[in-house]
């Protein structure tokens, strides 16, 4: 029971599709005192695997922050090790549900998540995993299964914008430099975008609140007194953090896009869309229209 454990603990949850600003939701959240900003969660085992580095520049297998957590996490379960971790959570999360052994990712994820409280000293963690067809069940096992007082951010941001973020190409390609307009993957992002925002709202059982992208980045002070309450925290320091030309500490999140690992991040609004989104992407979003009009984009 997590009642009973050393540092009280509740998760705050970034749900909806990617690419809708939830690494710096996650990164402003984060720069909170009471709060730690973990990233995406659910790529920490393999992002260990993979040799991916830590928003501080180090690998994950050799940050500090991180090598505490896992440290404590492996001499509590001393019959797993790090690919069986990864397997534990894929085959659980993921949409197909693998060979799902529920018991042993409670045990494990009920284990990471109080060492991470511990190591952090933060009674609020910030898991960025969102609601893609690899994390579909974390909130609700999280939440659930695992009895984790949760309160869900569902990020939500205009598909128009996602698309061209989308089409600029992955983070690799971006961080050497290159954002040449990639052609094609429209439909494909805007059925990804529908999928992973319906299914946000299919965990309702926590407690629940919208957050649109372009709302936190042109009127932050009001999204963030939303988020004040919401959390219960006081988040003036947070608001003085997304005046022009402020920066934020990258922290230790895992995952996320290439802003995680530029150093000190610089808030600036991304709506380059509207000048530069191809005529036929635009006209594509259509199709989604229903939830263009709930979510006040239509």
């Amino acid at each position: 029971s997590f009642s009973a454990m050393a540092t009280a603990l509740q998760l705050v949850y970034i749900a909806g599709y990617g690419r809708s600003g939830s690494t710096l939701l996650d990164l402003l959240l984060g720069n909170h005192p009471r709060i730690f900003g973990a990233g995406e969660l659910n790529r920490l085992f393999s992002s260990l695997i993979a040799d991916e580095a830590c928003a501080c520049g180090a690998l994950v297998r050799e940050c500090p922050f991180w090598c505490s957590v896992l440290k404590d996490v492996f001499q509590e379960l001393p019959d797993v090790d790090v690919e069986r971790a990864a397997r534990i959570t894929k085959n659980a999360e993921s949409i197909t549900r693998l060979s799902r052994d529920v018991g042993a990712y409670v045990t494990l994820w009920q284990t990471t998540m109080q060492a991470i409280a511990n190591a952090s000293n933060c009674g609020l963690v910030v898991d960025s995993s969102k609601s893609s067809r690899l994390a579909h069940h974390r909130l609700a096992l999280m939440h659930s299964r695992m009895g984790l007082p949760t309160k869900v951010i569902h990020l939500v941001r205009d598909p128009r914008a996602v698309i061209w973020s989308r089409i600029r190409g992955n983070d690799q390609r971006l961080e050497k430099g290159d954002a040449t307009p990639k052609p094609g993957g429209a439909v494909r992002t805007l059925a990804s975008w529908a999928y992973a925002n319906v299914a946000a709202e299919s965990n309702r059982q926590s407690e629940f609140k919208r957050l649109r992208y372009e709302d936190l980045m042109q009127t932050p002070l009001a999204a963030l007194n939303g988020l004040s309450d919401f959390l219960g925290i006081d988040t003036l320091e947070l608001s003085q953090m997304m005046d022009p030309g402020a920066s934020l500490s990258p922290g230790h999140g895992i995952g996320g896009n290439r802003m995680r690992r530029s150093g000190p991040v610089v808030v600036r609004f991304d709506d380059q869309w509207r000048d530069r989104l191809p005529r036929r992407s635009r006209a594509m979003a259509m199709l989604v229209h229903p939830l263009l009009v709930r979510y006040g984009y239509g």
